[in-house]
C-alpha cells in the first residue's frame, strides 16, 4: 500500500517472521531523531506532521480506488481495534481503570469552583460509549489510522538551523480503520497545548488537507471526488470531542515520569497490575502532585475539555 509515489513516511521493514520478530530500519542513520516527550509541539512540528500524514492517509484512499474494495475489507484481521476491543473483558478493566483515574484527577483541578461532580458526571457520560466511537465510521470516509500519534512515535529530521523538515511514524501496534480526522485530532491532544491548538488548528488542517490534494492529484485522481474539505471539516467537528477525552484518558500514561516508569513498569509489577487493570488513581494523583510539567499538561488538556462543554 506504501509503496512509490513519494519518500516513505516509516521505516523499512527488512524482516517479518508472523508470531516471532520483526526487524525494522534503524532511522537514525537516516538522520532522524526523538523529540522529548514532556515538551509540548510547536507549529513547526506540527505542520511538518500534518503533511506526513496527509501523504499516509492518502495511500489508504489511492489503494481503494485502484482495487475497488475498503482496507477493512481486504485485511479485516488487522483492522480490528486493539486498545480497547469491546468483547475482550480485560481491555474494559483497563479502560475502566483510566476513566477512574481521569475522574480522581478532577478534584484536583483548580478554576471548577464547585463543580467538580457536574463534570465527573459528564466525562463518565462521554466515555460510556468511547470505545464504541473507535470502531470504523458509518458516516465518514475511512483510512488506516496510525492511532498512537504521541511524541515518542514520531521522529523527526532536522535542517542545519534546527528546523524540522521531515518526520517518520513509528509503532503500529494500535493501528485502527477511522476517519483520518481521529488521527489528526488525537495527535493534536497527545503533542500539543490548548495554545497552540486555539491558535493554529485551522491553519494546520488546510496543511493537512492541501498536502492531501497534491498527492493524490500525483495518483492521477481528483480530492474532491473523493475526500473533499467539507467532509474532511465536518468529521472534524464530529469526532472532536471524542478526540478530547481520547486525549484525556491516554496522556496521563504517556507523560509520566521516568520515575514513575521505573517504579509502576520495571520494579513492582503488582503495583502495574493495580494500576492498569483496577485504578490508575495512585499513579497519576501522585504524578499530578509531584510533577509540575505533568499536572500542567493535565490541566490544559481537562480544563479545555470542561470549557468546551460548558460553553
Amino acid at each position: 500500500m506504501l509503496d512509490g509515489r513519494d519518500e516513505r513516511c516509516i521505516p523499512e521493514c527488512c524482516l517479518g517472521v508472523e508470531n516471532d520478530v520483526i526487524v525494522l530500519e534503524d532511522m537514525a542513520h537516516s538522520g532522524y531523531t526523538m523529540t522529548d516527550k514532556f515538551m509540548p509541539f510547536d507549529y513547526e512540528h506540527c505542520a511538518t506532521l500534518m503533511r506526513t500524514l496527509a501523504k499516509f492517509h492518502a495511500k489508504s484512499l489511492i489503494f481503494e480506488q485502484q482495487y475497488k474494495k475498503t482496507l477493512h475489507d481486504k485485511f479485516t484481521p488487522c483492522m480490528q481495534e486493539t486498545l480497547w476491543p469491546r468483547t475482550d473483558g480485560r481491555a474494559r478493566a483497563m479502560f475502566d481503570a483510566a476513566v477512574k483515574g481521569i475522574v480522581s484527577m478532577v478534584d484536583l483541578l483548580p478554576g471548577l469552583n464547585s463543580d467538580h461532580d457536574g463534570f465527573k458526571n459528564k466525562i463518565k457520560e462521554l466515555c460510556a460509549d468511547h470505545t464504541d466511537k473507535l470502531s470504523p465510521s458509518a458516516k465518514h470516509k475511512n483510512v488506516l489510522c496510525h492511532g498512537d500519534l504521541w511524541a515518542n512515535n514520531i521522529l523527526f529530521k532536522y535542517d542545519d538551523d534546527g528546523k524540522p523538515v521531515e518526520c517518520c511514524l513509528i509503532d503500529f501496534q494500535l493501528a485502527r480503520y477511522n476517519p483520518p480526522a481521529h488521527d489528526v485530532l488525537c495527535f493534536l491532544q497527545f503533542t500539543t497545548t490548548r495554545q497552540l491548538r486555539k491558535k493554529h488548528r485551522n491553519t494546520l488542517f488546510r496543511i493537512y488537507h492541501d498536502s492531501m490534494v497534491a498527492v493524490m492529484k500525483e495518483a492521477g485522481l481528483s480530492i474532491s471526488d473523493i475526500f473533499p474539505w467539507d467532509e474532511f471539516d465536518e468529521s472534524i467537528r464530529d469526532l472532536h470531542v471524542m478526540c478530547m477525552i481520547h486525549g484525556v484518558l491516554n496522556t496521563p500514561i504517556m507523560l509520566l515520569g521516568p520515575d514513575a516508569v521505573s517504579k509502576y513498569f520495571c520494579e513492582k509489577p503488582e503495583l502495574l497490575e493495580s494500576v492498569l487493570y483496577v485504578d490508575r488513581t495512585p499513579l497519576i494523583c501522585g504524578q499530578f502532585k509531584e510533577a509540575p510539567e505533568y499536572r500542567a499538561r493535565m490541566i490544559d488538556g481537562l480544563l479545555e475539555l470542561y470549557d468546551y462543554l460548558v460553553n
